[in-house]
């Protein structure tokens, strides 16, 4: 019938447009991670030398001061270390409306450091040593869990563009990050952001100052030294393609095969 004909061809046309529509939005997109401490300093923070001041970002430590926000310092003996730690927000609700959801195989969290000593830096009477602890968070309040990834010396080539062990004092260096191969997140993960438009990234850094002294001389020979850090420089983004949902690529489908069940209809009747 001529109105059975019609009714099906507009609701495959509507299939199709839904599809293009689609299609248009599967672009990489991207966004910025947040962090209300770490923006309002101009993305600078400063990773502690000892543990007195050690701590999550902004936290007061007393006297005016906060936790990660000034420099600190240290008289160095023997070793001393400290960490700071932070969440990253990430709001993706902007890009992910009906039928879209985030591709896993092309989401990657890209951070990128002025200064962040993965390597080894030796400097006259100590050395100091970076690293990163990096975990997920289904939702920026969520406590932390065990260590997704923890990148140092001995992994931080592999982040980088072809996998080169480059230098990384003074230098800006960014890190690709794969949320499913590198964070390992799996299915019910993905289907969390998708469903709640939003993820957080719980990062801590370290600093590690090891007293170094000349070969052959009596370490109780040398008084200690004060060393005193200096700002890291960051930035962190998120960047993903947002795809059709599955049910959406069978809406597509049932649509296709209506156009091909009409076509089939008009050949039999001529």
């Amino acid at each position: 019938m001529i109105t059975s004909k019609i009714t099906a061809l507009a609701v495959a046309g509507l299939v199709v447009l839904l599809a293009l529509g689609l299609a248009d939005q599967a672009a990489a997109d991207h966004v910025f991670g947040a962090n209300t401490v770490l923006d309002n300093n101009g993305h600078e923070f400063y990773i502690p030398l000892k543990d007195s001041t050690s701590g999550t970002l902004g936290d007061p430590l007393g006297g005016g001061d906060y936790v990660g926000l000034q420099a600190d310092s240290v008289m160095l003996y023997s070793t001393s270390g400290g960490w700071v730690s932070f969440v990253l927000s990430f709001d993706l609700s902007a890009y992910l409306g009906p039928g879209l959801v985030v591709d896993p195989d092309t989401s990657a969290i890209k951070l990128t450091f002025q200064d962040l000593d993965f390597a080894v830096d030796h400097y006259s009477g100590f050395d100091l040593l970076e690293s990163l602890d990096m975990t997920f968070l289904g939702d920026v309040g969520d406590t932390p869990g065990a260590v997704d990834l923890t990148i140092n010396d001995g992994n931080y080539g592999d982040y980088l563009p072809g996998g080169v062990y480059s230098p990384t004092d003074n230098q800006w260096r960014t890190y690709t990050i794969e949320l499913k191969d590198d964070l390992g997140l799996d299915a019910a993960d993905f289907a969390g952001i998708n469903d709640d438009g939003k993820f957080g990234l719980f990062v801590k850094f370290y600093a590690d100052l090891t007293r170094v002294f000349p070969t052959g001389e009596d370490p109780t020979c040398h008084c200690g030294i004060c060393v005193t850090n200096t700002p890291e420089k960051m930035c962190s983004k998120f960047e993903f393609t947002a795809v059709p949902e599955p049910a959406t690529f069978l809406l597509i489908g049932l649509g296709g095969g209506v156009l091909a069940l009409v076509r089939r209809k008009k050949k039999a009747s001529a």
